[in-house]
């Protein structure tokens, strides 16, 4: 039978491997993913896509049934989105901790600006008075 469980396994670890590459690649475009993450799974998504069609499964048909290699693979694929989603939320915090630094800096070089205004106006008033 061609849809034994070491079949299932070469055709999932193939489509696996082929849809995370296309959505790191449109996470990536859309910067919704920064580049250190991108690039894990891109090698992930790339390992997938060779195990599958080099990994020959001979005796696995005689450990797991067809349905019982199913719900593995459900299992794993649960796992993986749930891993790829919490990977975009850290790359989005990552973009927004780097955006509040700078906003940070820029405030802080103003503060300082505006205190030597300050210190400057205050020494001009009690030149003032004298």
């Amino acid at each position: 039978m061609i849809w034994d469980s070491g079949f299932i396994l070469r055709l999932f670890l193939c489509a696996i491997g082929a849809v995370l590459l296309v959505n790191v690649v449109s996470s990536l475009a859309r910067r919704k993913m920064t580049e250190s993450f991108a690039l894990i799974w891109g090698v992930m998504a790339l390992l997938c896509v060779i195990a599958g069609m080099l990994v020959r499964p001979v005796l696995l048909n005689s450990y797991i049934s067809a349905i019982g290699m199913i719900l593995i693979m459900m299992a794993v694929l649960c796992v993986i989105v749930g891993a790829y989603f919490i990977s975009l939320r850290i790359s989005e915090l990552m973009r927004k901790t780097q955006e509040l630094s700078i906003n940070v800096t820029l405030l802080y070089d103003e503060n300082l600006r505006l205190m030597k205004q300050v210190e400057e106006l205050t020494d001009k008033l009690h030149e003032d008075e004298k």
